[in-house]
């Protein structure tokens, strides 16, 4: 059914990160722009839906619950959202809304993109715009994890560094803290449990990465899980490596400690 004036419509903006959802300003935008576009056409909003954190890869959220049942209890004549993807951004769960929307004989429209769905022409374009959208979004993924593979090809080292270690010209490097995890790889090769790890550096007074609070297991855990320089060629010829062992003997590492495996 076409919208005319007088016709109920329920109002649905939607942001899918906490920030947002914190900050209500897009919200605010959407649904300020949603009673203009309203006002203007002499529609009667009867409902304004928030949706908050939600993302729209899936229908399974509140604020579409609550769309699907204004539709199953013919509360509204229709239903206006800021933009297409707003509602959703998958072609396949459109198709279905869509069916909804018929079976209810309530109307879709998309402010910023000029869309309606009371006509098979403006049924068209929407779907023509999700298929599109969708081609896009999975190229980009395709060329992204395409990207991801040839840069691990060529030993490109991806995501946050380990503790003790820094990303240098895409390769991992001995950082200002190696020494603490040569230590830690050291003595739990010496049998240590993690509690007695624990307390050992809290004796030495050996600081956490932070500076702030005593070492506990799940911070000498975390240490274990960082790689020792000799799993890495890179590392073991880095500048300062010699110094590093030499501090190692220092606080009571064996020297060949800081270049073999566990």
């Amino acid at each position: 059914m076409a919208p005319v004036v007088g016709t109920r419509v329920a109002i649905y903006a939607r942001v899918s990160t906490p920030d947002q959802a914190r900050s209500g300003l897009s919200l605010d935008l959407q649904l300020r722009r949603m009673r203009a576009h309203c006002e203007a056409h002499g529609y009667t909003v009867v409902e304004e839906i928030r949706e908050e954190g939600h993302s729209a890869k899936s229908l399974d959220r509140p604020g579409m619950d609550l769309v699907r049942h204004l539709l199953r209890e013919a509360a509204v004549e229709a239903v206006v959202v800021y933009k297409l993807d707003r509602l959703t951004r998958s072609v396949a769960d459109f198709a279905k809304l869509l069916e909804e929307f018929e079976a209810a004989g309530v109307s879709f429209e998309a402010v910023v993109d000029r869309l309606d769905t009371s006509s098979p022409s403006g049924r068209l374009v929407v779907n023509i715009m999700l298929s599109v959208a969708q081609w896009e979004r999975e190229e980009a993924a395709s060329r992204t994890k395409e990207a991801l593979g040839q840069a691990k090809a060529r030993g490109v080292f991806l995501g946050k560094p380990p503790v003790g270690w820094r990303v240098q010209a895409g390769r991992l490097v001995p950082g200002e803290r190696i020494e603490v995890v040569e230590m830690v790889h050291a003595l739990r090769d010496r049998g240590l449990t993690l509690h007695e790890i624990a307390v050992r550096l809290n004796e030495d007074e050996v600081p956490t990465k932070t500076g702030r609070g005593p070492w506990r297991k799940n911070t000498v855990a975390r240490a274990l899980r960082a790689p020792r320089v000799g799993q890495f060629v890179e590392a073991a010829q880095a500048p300062g490596a010699l110094d590093m062992k030499s501090k190692l003997r220092s606080i009571g590492v064996p020297a060949g400690r800081a270049s073999g495996g566990r």
